[in-house]
């Protein structure tokens, strides 16, 4: 039984927590183990000082600069092994609660005869369409007036979390074999070789700073050539497409390729057609994402502000 709710707030984050029966706190909107756990990361001069607290003056006076270097490697190995650590404890436990085969949404068109479609993994398209359209349609009955509120408590069974954690395991699970065995098998060494491949890597695992810079690289040119096009309002340009002001399908064909790089959309080998396709998807997604936002909020009552958060989920996904 769920007693009290929760909300914490941060500078980067508003989180909307319960507490369970345990007596633990369930962040029901947020998913922090698919970000990249940065706060693990150790500066030189903190492993520095973290040396020298742990050996006695006497060993002090033989200070090797080279161990500062290996104990980075190492900091960093453990930094790559937490990010894959996370997408494995992420799909386990979305097999536990999402894909069971127990839980469903509200299929009225397509659905059994109780209208209720199973969450599956692998209809990942279908379960964004008709979540999508849900939402559409509670908007458009609470333009008309044929509903008191536009909130889709109760409407919509998952929470921003799960649904958050759905999307970004279907990117970084895929990278998970091939990325894993290389950190196996390599350890440390295989550093350089992520520097020279950083896609190589799935999300959890982006180091900040240069790697940072070159795994983002992409995207960054092409938020830049937005911004050049459109007068410095290349952001702007983008939020209409993913709210739904200005339709996909009337975006200039030579702009279509640069959207999808600044929304981190794939579209390798991708007809213009197929990428109009996966931006309307995205639409759909983040249609979705800012109801289940507002779900959080509205049960709870309280006006609540997640700082930047949509624009970061756009990156994300």
């Amino acid at each position: 039984m769920l007693k009290s709710r929760i909300i914490y707030r941060s500078i980067s984050s508003t989180f909307i927590c319960r507490n369970n029966s345990s007596g633990g706190v369930v962040d029901t909107m947020n998913s922090l183990r698919t970000l990249p756990q940065v706060n693990l990361i150790k500066s030189a001069e903190e492993i520095q000082k973290d040396l020298i607290k742990s050996r006695t003056p006497q060993q002090n006076k033989f200070f090797d600069p080279a161990l500062i270097k290996f104990k980075q490697s190492k900091n960093i190995f453990s930094f790559f092994k937490e990010g894959l650590l996370n997408i494995w404890r992420t799909n386990r436990d979305l097999k536990k609660s999402l894909f069971n085969n127990k839980r469903y949404i509200y299929d009225f068109s397509m659905g059994d005869e109780n209208g209720k479609l199973i969450i599956k993994r692998g209809d990942f398209d279908k379960i964004i369409d008709v979540l999508s359209q849900r939402v559409k349609l509670i908007q458009v009955e609470f333009e008309n007036g044929k509903r008191l509120s536009n909130s889709v408590e109760n409407e919509i069974l998952i929470n921003r979390k799960e649904f958050v954690e759905m999307i970004r395991l279907r990117k970084d699970f895929i990278k998970l074999p091939l990325f894993g065995l290389l950190f196996l098998i390599l350890e440390e060494a295989s550093l350089p070789l992520i520097y020279l491949f950083p896609r190589l890597i799935p999300s959890t695992c982006v180091l900040p700073g240069i790697l940072s810079k070159r795994y983002y690289k992409k995207r960054n040119e092409a938020r830049k050539r937005l911004d050049e096009i459109n007068n410095g309002k290349g952001s702007e340009f983008v939020q209409k497409i993913v709210s739904g002001e200005t339709s996909v399908w009337k975006i200039d064909e030579s702009l279509v390729p640069l959207v999808c790089d600044a929304l981190e959309i794939n579209h390798t080998f991708s007809r213009v057609k197929l990428m109009r396709e996966k931006l309307e998807q995205h639409r759909k997604m983040a249609l979705v994402e800012r109801a289940l936002r507002a779900k959080g909020a509205v049960s709870h009552a309280e006006q609540i502000w997640v700082a930047d958060a949509h624009g970061e989920w756009l990156v994300r996904h």
